[in-house]
């Protein structure tokens, strides 16, 4: 069970960096770590952020288990260790990378939108070209 306070950490397969931060409370997979940040300590939005570093995913698959399926255990993942910036440089840092995130999103939309506009127009000059139109 997870509150929207959570972070949700996929153990299985590390190197996929399979990390949400829910808006709602609810039931998770046993294949998931639900990680609560301490308040005052680490800032939920931060912390996602971390486990979504090469840095962090790593040091997660150098602590998985087992070839066909790797896993993190929760030993391994609760021993990891880095320098945590102050609150407020927290929530700073991660509102930053939101916005960046949501600027990326939407270059990602409008590059789309071209190669479809493009796409269209290479068809066009092509069926004109056979019909003679060019």
């Amino acid at each position: 069970m997870f509150d929207e306070r959570a972070v949700l950490y996929s153990k299985i397969r590390p190197y996929l960096m399979k990390v949400v931060r829910p808006a709602f409370s609810g039931l998770c997979s046993a294949d998931i770590y639900p990680l609560v940040p301490k308040a005052g300590g680490i800032d939920r939005d931060y912390l996602y952020y971390l486990l979504l570093t090469s840095t962090f995913t790593e040091y997660a698959i150098r602590g998985s288990t087992r070839a066909g399926m790797p896993k993190v255990n929760r030993e391994h993942l609760f021993a990891y260790h880095t320098w945590i910036p102050p609150i407020q440089n927290q929530v700073r840092i991660a509102a930053r990378l939101d916005a960046l995130s949501d600027e990326t999103r939407r270059l990602i939309r409008a590059c789309e939108a071209k190669l479809i506009t493009f796409d269209e127009l290479k068809k066009s000059l092509l069926g004109q070209a056979f019909n003679g139109a060019i």
